[in-house]
């Protein structure tokens, strides 16, 4: 069915801006245009025009932008897809990531590796842990992920991992570690806000793994009128480093 229902996660669409939310009846929810009770919209189909809105299901992209509580800064979906890719993720992959942040990449690899995978996923800082299994738990499709406060200095539950990435000021220290649980030749990924930090990790890298590849990724977006085509104001530039290897 393409109606919505009780509890489904929902994108609320104006002109200026997107919300997402739960339906739930009983509630309401406040717009920079008004309040919405939630109990009106359940029955409608999705895209649906209600009141001055648009209803629609958020996909993936929605969710990280306009949904998840942030506690520190997400992985955007232009580097996410990268990855997800890179690391060669599908249902049933079984993945190690450091640096669980607000659980906007977890996101990502859980959809990706599917029911039958599983996300180790470790953060050493309490809040963060904290706000991404919020995060997880709001908007996870399936019970595939197993989160960890801790260090993984520490220890690793787990090993034999068909993929791995990290996202931590000092990974470049525990890439022997992630050679020793990953499967042979499996990819690893990481991310770096400078290219001193780059600099390092070569060096460390190509004691341990090979096929090495550093990029960056832009993102413009265009003004969607016919007349008056070019690109936004703003865009989204340099977020990241990504380093893979494997």
């Amino acid at each position: 069915m393409n109606k919505i229902k009780e509890n489904d996660i929902i994108l609320i669409h104006t002109p200026r801006k997107r919300y997402i939310t739960r339906v739930e009846s009983g509630k309401s929810f406040s717009t920079h245009v008004g309040n919405i009770l939630l109990k009106d919209l359940v029955g409608l189909e999705y895209g649906s025009a209600f009141e001055s809105y648009f209803i629609y299901r958020p996909d993936l992209n929605d969710i990280i932008l306009h949904g998840l509580k942030r506690k520190t800064q997400v992985i955007y979906p232009k580097e996410a897809g990268y990855i997800v890719t890179k690391l060669n993720l599908k249902n049933g992959s079984k993945v190690f990531e450091c640096g669980t942040g607000n659980g906007a990449l977890s996101l990502f690899f859980l959809r990706a590796i599917g029911p039958d995978g599983m996300l180790y996923t470790y953060e050493k800082e309490e809040e963060f842990h904290l706000n991404a299994k919020k995060n997880i738990e709001m908007f996870g499709q399936f019970q595939n992920v197993k989160m960890f406060r801790q260090e993984i200095g520490q220890g690793i539950e787990e090993k034999d991992f068909d993929a791995a990435f990290l996202d931590f000021r000092d990974s470049c220290q525990y890439l022997p570690l992630m050679k020793s649980i990953l499967k042979p030749g499996a990819p690893l990924g990481m991310i770096m806000p400078t290219t001193n930090q780059i600099s390092l990790a070569i060096r460390v890298l190509e004691r341990y793994f090979k096929d090495i590849e550093i990029i960056e990724i832009m993102l413009r977006k265009y003004k969607a009128n016919p007349d008056r085509l070019r690109p936004e104001d703003i865009m989204v530039g340099h977020t990241g480093y990504l380093v893979f290897a494997r």
